[in-house]
């Protein structure tokens, strides 16, 4: 095995052979070498995985849960643990030599597009390119919500407003007892409601890419006003509002406009009934908000439509 049945008759011969030999023993101990590598690394994850399910099991057991939910909990646990998960940036460690003009571009190029859904947004970007990097860079982060968990329920503050980029969710209104609509500042009296009412199971809605869910979290306090859990995988953006008016702020020609849109967006969701309001997307048209504003800030707004 690995002889020549013709033998080398020279010296150039010889050394061909033996550099044929050389580069065949190279070649042989890398397949082997990385065929090794490859089978313990599978072994590691398989007994990992095995771990999780024996410590899991080990659990249960210990904590006397019933048979019956122990056993959809293992079915649950088993059909995931074999889901790679994606990969986050805060995982790639390359991502943090990047300056922050570069990360921003990064950002943008990624998300860029679905806060351009919004038509204020499109209107700033026309009026400052730059600004949207900014707020891609500061306010905006990005979240992975499992199959069958919740992302809100009805009466929870939102800390940000959210963007569905890809999946899909059930989303479920209900009717807040104890409200009667909202009020300037704070769209929903916090404590004010200690008991809900969901509007039924016809009423759920499948929401898929691109949805916004509390917009008006951008220019006022929010509570959601229904439930919300994911149907698939999912994938969000939350964009801080405070982050998105330290951004604005830096740019004197459009601190007026943020302000006068946000106290006309509040005055119309305050003569809105409650039950008209809605956590999906925006309860109030741009244009109806924009025939209400400072005539200032309307012109200013426009400048980019009529171009």
């Amino acid at each position: 095995m690995g002889s020549l049945s013709i033998n080398p008759t020279n010296s150039w011969e010889r050394a061909f052979t033996v550099c044929c030999l050389v580069i065949g023993f190279i070649i042989a101990s890398l397949l082997v070498s990385s065929l090794s590598s490859w089978l313990v690394q599978k072994q590691i994850l398989r007994q990992e995985k095995e771990s999780a399910m024996l410590a899991l099991r080990q659990f249960l057991r210990e904590n006397a849960v019933s048979t019956g939910l122990a056993s959809r909990i293992h079915q649950h646990v088993q059909s995931r643990i074999n889901i790679k998960p994606r990969l986050r940036e805060e995982q790639v460690v390359a991502l943090e030599m990047l300056t922050p003009a570069l990360k921003g571009e990064l950002r943008h190029d990624m998300w860029g597009r679905h806060l351009l859904m919004l038509p204020l947004m499109r209107t700033w970007h026309s009026l400052d390119p730059k600004l949207l990097e900014e707020i891609c860079l500061t306010a905006v982060s990005h979240r992975l919500l499992a199959a069958g968990h919740e992302l809100f329920n009805p009466g929870d503050d939102a800390e940000a407003a959210l963007v569905l980029i890809s999946g899909n969710i059930a989303y479920s209104p209900c009717r807040l007892i104890g409200l009667d609509r909202p009020v300037t500042g704070s769209l929903l009296e916090a404590g004010t409601q200690t008991s809900q009412d969901s509007l039924g199971p016809k009423e759920v809605e499948s929401i898929l890419p691109v949805t916004w869910f509390a917009e008006a979290r951008l220019w006022t306090t929010w509570q959601f006003r229904g439930r919300a859990s994911a149907i698939t995988e999912c994938e969000l953006l939350a964009v801080n509002p405070i982050f998105v008016a330290s951004a604005v702020a830096k740019r004197p020609n459009l601190i007026q406009t943020m302000r006068h849109y946000g106290e006309a967006l509040s005055l119309k969701l305050y003569a809105h009934e409650t039950l008209e309001i809605s956590d999906v997307n925006n309860s109030i048209p741009h244009v109806e908000v924009m025939s209400s504003i400072h005539p200032q800030s309307r012109v200013l707004l426009a400048v980019p439509a009529l171009g």
